[in-house]
């Protein structure tokens, strides 16, 4: 029997990461995208983004998931059945596949997508939700925090964010724009502040981001 040999932190860097940053995010793809995940109405049991053992074993950087991939999907119900799609430069799957973190596909509400992410980076974590953007996609933070073992907590300096923020993300969470399940859209958020989409996406996505850089910032 062939012997595994495991990778880990300590062979890179000479000692464990004792530090891990996750978050859950809430992906909302570019409009054009055709994904298999959102645009079925029978629930999700399961979705991966495969790539063969080809790509997996590429030293060279050669194979792109987007290229190389291939988008397994399970449906529940009468409804469902197992699905296989090509995913494309606006898809998320290739993005999360490209950076080094563990995503778990949470739900799928209101054309979004619920992602749990864990990275043993703070760069990494930041790095993806900027990539993320950059295809398209529309990401909302729910919730971040970091894991060690010293239960450590964080303070955030509510000057991170400008009081017009503030209030757009205090409007957000009151209305249960960050809530799961059944919350409200952005859509409908946008109608109660009588602003436009772009506006209130624009100022929760800025709010977001200062806070995140805010809380790495504290990390350390």
């Amino acid at each position: 029997m062939g012997q595994c040999k495991q990778y880990d932190e300590r062979v890179a860097g000479g000692g464990p990461e004792t530090r891990l940053f996750r978050a859950k995010l809430v992906v909302q793809p570019d409009s054009t995208v055709e994904c298999a995940a959102l645009d079925s109405e029978a629930d999700v049991v399961a979705h991966e983004l495969k790539v063969p053992p080809s790509c997996q074993g590429d030293t060279a950087g050669d194979c792109d998931p987007a290229t190389c991939g291939e988008c397994h999907v399970e449906l529940a119900g009468s409804s469902g059945g197992y699905i296989r799609t090509r995913p494309d430069a606006a898809c998320i799957c290739p993005v999360l596949k490209r950076h080094d973190c563990l995503t778990e596909l949470e739900a799928v509400q209101s054309e979004s997508l619920v992602v749990t992410v864990t990275a043993p980076r703070r760069e990494v974590l930041f790095q993806l939700i900027g990539d993320l953007r950059e295809i398209g996609s529309s990401v909302s933070i729910s919730w971040l925090t970091s894991v060690d073992g010293d239960g450590e907590t964080v303070e955030i300096d509510a000057e991170a964010i400008t009081p017009t923020q503030r209030e757009t993300l205090e409007a957000a969470i009151e209305a249960g724009y960050y809530t799961d399940g059944d919350g409200i859209t952005l859509s409908e958020l946008a109608a109660d502040l009588n602003l436009s989409e772009s506006a209130v996406s624009q100022r929760l996505n800025a709010a977001e981001t200062r806070l995140v850089k805010a809380f790495l910032t504290e990390m350390g």
